[in-house]
């Protein structure tokens, strides 16, 4: 039976990662699966082509080189958090007023997203979770920068999972 007032919105690139939920939840949630990445601050195109590194022993998988043994890389397509929240939008796929919830893992993209959460004014309600992969593969600078912004949103800087609303 699906529970249409929730609808889920799911962005992986791996396919293996996702897939078994996807197929076991589908018949009882709305899911719109999206198979590309979303791209970090330190890309400019709201749509770029990346690879994807493919990591061994694990289903990780990331844009960005990670000091890990590789599993080899595959090409994937990434997208902007903005231009991502744009098409939904302009499809009826979301509405505005409906609230949300992210969940985050974006393997390093965290910045850009938390960026243009506050650009495009999405007034998150809490955040759960880690933004520990900023330092590892963006350096301090950049994981300030996410507190910073996270505080200025007064959302907590202990997370992964945003409540959106409007």
């Amino acid at each position: 039976k699906n529970n249409s007032r929730i609808k889920v919105i799911a962005v992986e690139p791996n396919v293996n990662v996702c897939f078994n939920y996807i197929k076991r939840f589908q018949n009882k949630y709305e899911i719109l699966y999206f198979p590309f990445a979303i791209l970090g601050h330190d890309n400019n195109d709201d749509i770029q082509l990346k690879g994807l590194n493919l990591y061994e022993h694990t289903k990780s998988s990331s844009i960005y080189e990670r000091n890990r043994l590789k599993g080899g890389t595959v090409l994937c397509a990434g997208v902007k958090f903005s231009y991502l929240w744009k098409f939904l939008l302009e499809n009826d796929l979301i509405d505005r007023e409906q609230p949300y919830i992210l969940r985050m893992n974006c393997e390093g993209s965290e910045l850009g997203v938390i960026e243009d959460i506050k650009r495009i004014g999405i007034k998150p309600k809490c955040i759960i979770g880690s933004i520990g992969d900023l330092i590892k593969i963006h350096g301090e600078e950049a994981n300030t920068k996410a507190v910073e912004l996270l505080k200025e949103m007064n959302i907590p800087d202990k997370a992964s999972i945003i409540v959106l609303n409007k």
